[in-house]
């Protein structure tokens, strides 16, 4: 028996998982990052080593857990959470907080560009933080020798070399997404604030960026030595994690960002950002993504603020607040009777001023209405950016993968059944991500000759939820009269709310 390790340095927490050669979990290990820093409204960011503390405390748990020969672990299949910039001095030591995906901060003042660009490519270049660096720390930019990723910076931690994949290089970053490389074009390193010679060595998922050195080896856990593959930023992996490789599979991730991911043969991507494309796992294909910044991070948010009493209770029953909450709203019918949730706690860029909102509160309402509302306005919110998403592709959505933390839910699997119209499976793990990362290593290392002969082997779908009609009758009724409406209808009151309360 062979072994791959696969991980998923994410927003809120790290795992990193060791798999065998059929996809079953035999050792893992999850760490919690501290709370994102926001200095001032909009921004986030992680403190210094926060990742990289996190990452390693669950490899060494998970390497604790596996009973193995370590010489049998293959090799580390790497992914991460995407769009987080840090900034490194000559010696490799981080000259900033390590700025968020999640960060709004615009690079509002940066000098006119000496080229014409279209609106897209304007819009990233004031979205770049290295940008946003220039303008407002330049003592930091002068220093700055490293432009990386947090997927390139772990990297850097475990070997010494600065490389990355190319599936984790999107937003602010010189890319040539089609080609799937680096830009050749000098102005387009101009156009972000960086330099060719700043950025990191480049690789395609699968292909082995580097070994684990005695350094990484003693603050990881991870067997000196072994190699780290390249694989995608997280919610690709988790697209290959859940086995869809082929044009037009879908996958849906419950997690901090909730995305449905659509698998497409070419790049079109969307210049009014209403979805955004990556390069995939898989070379030369791509995923097209609907998404709310915030999905399932409300989820947790409503647990730490409303489902605290239920932590005592949790703990003696040996399972998560989740599982109570979801006990307990086990009994609340399709539509809340009459409460729904707008699920704007980070507004998209389309509605600058959104804000979330619950609407429609009776005497008849208690938590358990408003967790399942919560778990129906994410659904439906996604079906929405959907829609926009496969009509501008030409592409129907007819049946889904779901993973991620909210998989576990069946009031959450059902009532995406019943939102889409269409069957909704999943696997046999949730940890889609570092199941996708596993994979890489295992194709990237020829024990398996193709991702078709990895995923066969790898990844099992269980159980499938289907629409109710009658439930679908009534959530598309209420996506299409109540929730639809709300923002035009709110838009001039969300833009008084944040003048009277001065955000910025």
């Amino acid at each position: 028996m062979k072994y791959f390790i696969g991980t998923d340095s994410g927003t809120q927490s790290s795992r990193v998982i060791i798999f065998d050669q059929n996809g079953k979990v035999v050792s893992k290990g999850s760490a919690k990052h501290p709370d994102l820093i926001s200095e001032h409204q909009g921004w986030a960011e992680h403190d210094y080593d926060d990742c990289w503390n996190g990452f390693c405390e669950a490899a060494k748990m998970a390497m604790a857990g596996f009973d193995g020969d370590p010489a049998d672990i293959v090799g580390v299949g790497f992914s991460s959470q995407r769009g987080v910039t840090y900034a490194l001095d000559e010696d490799g030591n981080q000259l900033q907080r390590p700025i968020s995906w999640m960060d709004k901060r615009m690079a509002f003042g940066i000098e006119d560009f000496y080229r014409p660009l279209d609106g897209f490519t304007r819009f990233l270049r004031f979205y770049s933080k290295a940008n946003w660096t220039k303008v407002n720390r330049p003592e930091v930019f002068a220093k700055t020798r490293w432009w990386l990723t947090n997927g390139g910076y772990l990297g850097y931690k475990l070997t010494g070399e600065m490389v990355d994949t190319i599936a984790n290089q999107n937003g602010g970053w010189p890319i040539d997404k089609a080609e799937s490389r680096l830009a050749v074009e000098d102005w387009k390193y101009d156009c972000f604030g960086v330099r060719r010679d700043q950025m990191p060595k480049i690789f395609q998922p699968g292909e082995l960026m580097a070994r684990v050195n005695k350094e990484g080896a003693e603050a990881s856990g991870l067997p000196e030595g072994i190699g780290l593959y390249a694989c995608a930023g997280d919610k690709q992996g988790e697209t290959l994690g859940a086995g869809c490789i082929h044009d037009g599979e879908c996958y849906i991730t419950f997690g901090t960002c909730t995305s449905l991911c659509l698998v497409m043969p070419e790049d079109k991507p969307a210049h009014d950002l209403s979805y955004l494309t990556y390069n995939a796992c898989v070379p030369k294909q791509f995923n097209y993504e609907a998404s709310l910044a915030k999905g399932y991070w409300l989820i947790s948010w409503f647990r730490d603020n409303l489902g605290q009493d239920l932590a005592a209770e949790a703990k003696a029953k040996g399972c998560s607040i989740e599982q109570l909450l979801n006990d307990e709203a086990a009994d609340v019918p399709p539509g809340c009777e009459g409460l729904v949730i707008w699920p704007d706690w980070q507004a998209l860029s389309a509605r600058p001023h959104g804000k979330g909102v619950m609407l429609g509160f009776d005497g008849r309402h208690k938590r358990k209405h408003m967790y399942r509302a919560m778990i129906e306005g994410i659904s439906q919110q996604l079906k929405i950016n959907t829609d926009v998403m496969c009509a501008g592709v030409g592409v129907e959505v007819k049946s889904i993968i779901a993973g991620g933390g909210g998989s576990l839910s069946p009031i959450t699997m059902q009532a995406t059944a019943d939102i889409f119209n269409c069957p909704v499976s999943r696997t046999d793990t949730a940890e889609t991500c570092s199941l996708g990362a596993a994979i890489s290593a295992a194709v990237g290392s020829g024990f398996y000759k193709d991702y078709d002969e990895a995923v066969a082997h790898m990844v099992r779908v269980t159980d499938t939820f289907y629409p109710v009609p009658e439930n679908v009758k009534l959530l598309g009724e209420l996506r299409e009269k109540v929730l639809k409406p709300m923002y035009p209808t709110l838009k001039p009151i969300f833009a008084d709310l944040a003048e009277l309360t001065d955000e910025k």
